[in-house]
């Protein structure tokens, strides 16, 4: 069984970056949750570590945590992702695919992406 990470699109606009206020919040169930998808943590790891197994300097990202992805993260991984989809080459990888229309999706309608780390 492969550990996975949570990457959930909401209506809301975050303001505060506290790990105990974002939880809070989704116990209360205070966000509108547009869509969420499940990403392997093997896939994520490839995605978003250099060979050296730190994360990439272009994101912020906490693997354990809960990390907000607000618009310009949000621009910054539409980037890496597709870059990781093209050194796929012909390789289809549904995950990667539906973690880049959250993202673009997420884009276009002004909205944040929660991560929750595993």
């Amino acid at each position: 069984m492969s550990l996975k990470h949570q990457f959930i699109m909401v209506d809301n606009h975050i303001e505060s970056y506290n790990v105990e206020d974002v939880l809070e919040h989704f116990e209360n169930n205070d966000y509108i949750i547009n869509s969420k998808i499940d990403v392997d943590d093997d896939l994520l790891q490839a995605l978003i570590f250099d060979e050296n197994g730190n994360v990439l300097k272009d994101i912020q990202f906490n693997e354990w945590g809960v990390t907000i992805i607000n618009r310009l993260e949000i621009e910054k991984w539409i980037n890496i992702i597709n870059k990781f989809a093209s050194e796929l080459g012909g390789e289809s990888n549904n995950s990667i695919n539906e973690l880049e229309k959250l993202f673009v999706e997420a884009k276009i309608s002004n909205r944040t992406i929660i991560h929750l780390g595993i």
